[in-house]
């Protein structure tokens, strides 16, 4: 019992201190770039198959059209999940720094370099104005591509899953930079 009581003691201790304070903080970050990580494995690999000729042939076949709707929808549900997956980590990341290391050095050289390599891009605020799209507009339309072509001797068959870039455009409130971005496509 006294070992049990002074383990007791020791564990509440440990749970009182500053490192057990920022190690949970920390165990956060990890599950959130564990639910970005995964999405983002999950809709890879779903559009790396769709790549696989013996996937989108079938796919295609007139007869079964409704498995390429139901196929997008879930391409639809994993995009949607990868970014709000993406957002969570980074609200997580963003608290973390403003908790932990607000008013330090550390955090002006995490600014100063968040906004030269991450403020400063369009596709950061594209990525950011996206879901606002999607709360407001519905979700984007993605759109399957199948080409047929001939090089050489032999044919060429390329799928492709793209966003309808031309009705994300219509959308009025894309930011500055989210529409600069919007523009190269």
């Amino acid at each position: 019992q006294q070992l049990g009581r002074k383990l007791h003691e020791l564990d509440q201790k440990l749970e009182a201190s500053e490192g057990y304070r920022i190690y949970t903080k920390m165990k956060l970050l990890g599950k959130s770039y564990f639910l970005f990580d995964g999405n983002y494995l999950a809709l890879k690999h779903v559009l790396e198959d769709f790549e696989h000729p013996a996937t989108f042939l079938k796919l295609w076949e007139k007869a079964d059209r409704h498995r390429l709707d139901l196929f997008m929808s879930d391409v639809i549900r994993l995009f949607h999940n990868y970014l709000a997956g993406a957002r969570t980590l980074l609200y997580h990341v963003r608290a973390f720094e403003g908790d932990e290391y607000r008013g330090t050095s550390f955090a002006h050289e995490y600014q100063r370099r968040v906004e030269q390599q991450v403020e400063g891009s369009s596709l950061h605020h594209f990525v950011q104005d996206l879901p606002g799209y999607m709360l407001h507009k519905g979700f984007p339309v993605a759109l399957a591509e199948l080409n047929l072509g001939s090089v050489s001797n032999s044919v060429e068959v390329r799928s492709a899953i793209e966003l309808n870039v031309t009705e994300l455009r219509n959308w009025e409130k894309w930011s500055d930079k989210g529409r600069e971005q919007l523009n190269t496509w």
